[in-house]
């Protein structure tokens, strides 16, 4: 998308079983080659992102794992108070079995939500919102269209739209056409159990049909980059 200023960061640990991709190699051959990025150590970079922000600014999302929020956590639990707003993390309410629990990580995942120290919202919509095969007409030059394209082995299909819901969720809140639950309690498949409140731990729900989520997915997917890539 032309955006090269945005700065990257990694995990530079070692995870349990790591994935293979079928896209990140197709994907990491659009761009000007000569501006390749360097992935900083994550925590490094959320420690300098937040340090540069304004108190109480800083939305942040998960839509992967939490063991980079954990150690943030543990390093910078001031940082995170002082500069961070809300945290929303996409996975599963009850018993999730792949975001909070993949690769051993479900210990990492009870600490982040039992001790993050500013409202954390979960939300677990999109299994059922199939977006992504409208970006057969996308231009080519669109990362999105190439990663969708190599995920279905060089075919367009609709697939499960979580990460976008929890990224929508993230950008426009409420405002976006969803509720905040407070009342109930969330479950990791460890046994651990967090209670929902009107303060500090939130579930978000949509209050539209699942078309209109599609609908504002696929628009938002398909729209081409500004810049030639």
């Amino acid at each position: 998308y032309g955006r090269g200023d945005i700065p990257i960061g990694s995990y530079m640990g070692t995870l349990s079983a790591p994935d293979s991709s079928r896209y990140l190699s197709h994907v990491s051959q659009l761009g000007n080659k000569s501006r390749r990025a360097i992935a900083k150590d994550a925590i490094q970079l959320y420690t300098e992102l937040l340090s540069a922000a304004e108190p109480g600014s800083v939305t942040i999302v998960s839509v992967g794992f939490l063991n980079n929020l954990e150690r943030l956590l543990i390093q910078q639990p001031d940082l995170v108070a002082e500069r961070v707003s809300v945290l929303v993390a996409m996975g599963g309410l009850m018993n999730d079995r792949f975001n909070f629990v993949r690769h051993e990580l479900v210990n990492r995942s009870e600490f982040v939500l039992e001790n993050w120290p500013t409202p954390l919202v979960v939300i677990d919509y999109g299994g059922s919102l199939k977006t992504g095969a409208d970006l057969v007409s996308s231009p080519v030059n669109n990362p999105v269209r190439e990663a969708y394209f190599r995920w279905f082995n060089e075919r367009f299909e609709g697939r499960s739209s979580w990460d976008q819901i929890a990224v929508l969720f993230a950008i426009r809140g409420t405002a976006g056409h969803f509720e905040l639950v407070t009342e109930g309690y969330g479950r990791l498949l460890n046994g651990y159990e967090w209670s929902l409140d009107s303060t500090r731990r939130h579930y978000a729900k949509p209050t539209q049909s699942d078309d209109y989520y599609i609908d504002e997915i696929n628009r938002l997917m398909t729209v081409s980059p500004k810049l030639s890539l």
